[in-house]
C-alpha cells in the first residue's frame, strides 16, 4: 500500500492532514485505490514513474479515504461526509460505506 506521503510530524503535505496522524497499530478504515494504467503514472520534471512498480494499491489524498480511532477520538474529513459528521464509532462509518455501497449496486 502506497500513502500518498511520509508519516512525519516534522513536515505536513496539503490534502494529507489526516493520514499523517497514522501510527503502527492503529484501527481504522482505509479505502485505497488499485492502481491501473491511468491512476499509477506519476510525472514531475520530465521524469515518470508507474506507482504499481512500488504498491498495487494506494491512496488518492490522506484525507477522504481515512477514518482513524485515535486517542482523541475518531478521526475523518467531516467536511467531506457531512450526514456523518458527528460519528463517534468505526461502526458508524461501516455503516455509513456499506449503505453506500448497496446504493451503487440497485
Amino acid at each position: 500500500m502506497l500513502l500518498p506521503c511520509a508519516i512525519t510530524p516534522i513536515v505536513r503535505v496539503t490534502g494529507s492532514d489526516i493520514i499523517t496522524d497514522l501510527k503502527a497499530g492503529m484501527t481504522g478504515i482505509f479505502m485505497p485505490i488499485e492502481y491501473d494504467d491511468t491512476s499509477s503514472r506519476w510525472m514531475e520534471n520530465g521524469a515518470e514513474l508507474d506507482k504499481r512498480e512500488l504498491a498495487g494499491y494506494g491512496f488518492a489524498d490522506g484525507e477522504r479515504y481515512v477514518f482513524l480511532e485515535t486517542n482523541a477520538g475518531l478521526v475523518f474529513d467531516r467536511d467531506v461526509y457531512k450526514s456523518i459528521s458527528n460519528a463517534t464509532t468505526l461502526e458508524e462509518v461501516e455503516e455509513y460505506i456499506e449503505n453506500m455501497l448497496e446504493s451503487l449496486n440497485e
